[in-house]
């Protein structure tokens, strides 16, 4: 986490967690820590459009100088009583992991006496941002569940690990990217465990499944698979998976990349003309690709905030000014600064009498105009529009 900026874009390991975990089949998180950190992260459920079910042990001043392991014992009985889950995941807190308190014993009882799985994760400061946290409870979720790393046989199915159902948009991004891979590559997109993936139907296929990684988890692969926004970032995606599974593209694509790029021309050389100065606020996996189309393909003056900087990839070359963790109020005052007439982002940043919005990035609390996936070649064109619609041309 960025110790640079006054207003974080991230936050606690919880916050990573949860975006993980929210949806999942057969899977109840639970906050071993003080009832106000379960209450607020409450909203990441909400995130995946799924019921805020985030039951806490709500431990006091006194369990933290007496212990916590008898509290959290009986709330994890109380929740299988409840609940009946294959998996109960506890998510410590900044309160319980400073104790340094051993709860092995209480996850071996609970799943002696329940014949069912636990597992405990780090969601405090302690252990870094949500970033971190990610992919920690990735890493840790494939080892309780046994799912191989080694990379699977050819198929014509294939797992984009790290799309989340927590994700702004996910619902429109996963049938954008499903007609993607479906039409020029003849693959069938499934179900990610962060995507929601039922652990009492879906794993065994899950298991055997071709993985590439995005979203949530972009940094595990050893080649970035861009996010396919833009005419040229929907063809590097699309070579990139090409390139990791062996598998190739249709010729269908390339011609419509060049149907598009004619389509979108009057509105690229309006935007390069008015070298309109966009801000974006994004997780960054989203957030470098959409400034990539944004400032490469448009012409646009693009301010960039991501939640973490991808090393293998030079700011230079997707923005003209980045900003890495900074979110909320310092970030609208940044954009003011520098003059956005448009931006992407949170409800964070909207701010309609200084300029255009559009919905991006978590938190988003009210929508007033339609919603499209910014995924492929239609609707590159159709942002490309909707910017130029901006500039008046």
């Amino acid at each position: 986490m960025s110790a640079s900026s006054l207003e974080p874009l991230t936050g606690c390991g919880i916050m990573g967690i949860l975006k993980c975990v929210a949806g999942m089949g057969g899977v109840l998180p639970m906050i071993h820590g003080p009832l106000s950190c379960s209450a607020g992260y409450r909203m990441a459920m909400l995130f995946a459009d799924v019921e805020p079910l985030l039951p806490t042990t709500a431990i006091i001043d006194k369990d933290l100088v007496l212990g916590q392991a008898d509290r959290l014992e009986k709330a994890m009985d109380e929740a299988f009583r409840l609940y009946k889950p294959l998996l109960l995941i506890v998510i410590t807190t900044c309160a319980t992991a400073m104790t340094g308190e051993d709860y092995s014993r209480v996850i071996e009882n609970y799943e002696r006496k329940h014949g069912a799985m636990a597992l405990l994760l780090d969601g405090s400061a302690l252990s870094g941002d949500e970033i971190d946290a990610a992919y920690v409870t990735f890493e840790s979720l494939c080892r309780k569940l046994s799912i191989p790393q080694v990379p699977q046989a050819s198929s014509d199915v294939l797992v984009l690990e790290g799309l989340a159902r927590s994700d702004y948009g996910f619902s429109l991004n996963w049938e954008a990217l499903s007609a993607l891979l479906a039409k020029y590559m003849g693959l069938k997109l499934q179900k990610g465990l962060v995507a929601g993936l039922d652990l009492t139907v879906e794993l065994d296929c899950y298991r055997t499944a071709p993985k590439l990684f995005i979203s949530l988890l972009w940094q595990q692969n050893t080649t970035i698979i861009p996010a396919p926004i833009g005419l040229d970032g929907t063809m590097d995606f699309l070579n990139a998976v090409a390139s990791a599974c062996g598998v190739p593209i249709a010729k269908e694509a390339e011609a419509a990349y060049e149907n598009a790029k004619k389509i979108i021309k009057p509105y690229a050389d309006a935007l390069h003309a008015a070298a309109l100065p966009v801000g974006v606020e994004a997780a960054g996996w989203y957030g470098y690709a959409l400034a990539k189309f944004l400032k490469r393909e448009l012409g646009c003056h693009v301010l960039l905030s991501v939640d973490r900087q991808n090393p293998s990839i030079p700011p230079e070359d997707v923005c003209d000014r980045f900003l890495e963790n900074v979110g909320r109020f310092e970030l609208v005052s940044l954009m003011e600064e520098y003059g956005c007439r448009m931006v992407f982002g949170s409800s964070n940043t909207q701010m309609d009498d200084n300029w255009d919005y559009i919905p991006f990035f978590q938190p988003v609390w009210r929508v007033a105009k339609e919603v499209h996936s910014c995924f492929g070649f239609d609707n590159a064109v159709y942002l490309a529009k909707r910017l130029a619609e901006g500039v008046r041309i």
